[in-house]
């Protein structure tokens, strides 16, 4: 219990006497496109048909 009550203050203490390091955050760009522009040409068709589909029929709308 004491140890979930202190645990942020102790960790303060410890990154100040760098004793703790964090990790840093690493920009990744795999340069890939979005996931409709990943899919392919089939699976983009399919989408499309299924979504007109969907409001046409029954009034539901997923894609903006």
């Amino acid at each position: 219990m004491i140890g979930i009550i202190f645990s942020d203050f102790s960790k303060k203490i410890l990154k100040k006497c760098h004793l703790l390091h964090e990790p840093k955050d690493f920009d990744v760009d795999e340069g890939l496109g979005t996931y409709f522009e990943c899919l392919s040409l089939w699976h983009r068709k399919s989408w499309i048909a299924n979504e007109l589909h969907s409001v046409d029929k029954l009034g539901i709308s997923t894609m903006g």
